[in-house]
């Protein structure tokens, strides 16, 4: 999703944090509007999805792997 918003990354000392398996709430304690936006269970993906399309010889296409974060 895409829109007027600025795109918020995590430091590296939170990203260690999250992976360390803290909550938001222990990440950022003086900050409780920010804890509660971020989802610290979320992880990056691939989708792969859609409809097969195959070459003029019958072999299948490649797929598009699409990264997602959700």
């Amino acid at each position: 999703m895409t829109g007027p918003f600025p795109c918020e990354r995590n430091t590296d000392g939170e990203q260690q944090a999250i992976k360390a398996g803290k909550t938001a709430e222990e990440i950022w304690p003086d900050e409780p509007a920010k804890a509660a936006q971020k989802d610290t269970d979320a992880r990056c993906t691939l989708k792969i999805g859609g409809k097969v399309r195959y070459r003029p010889d019958g072999t299948p296409l490649p797929m598009i792997a699409l990264p997602v974060f959700g």
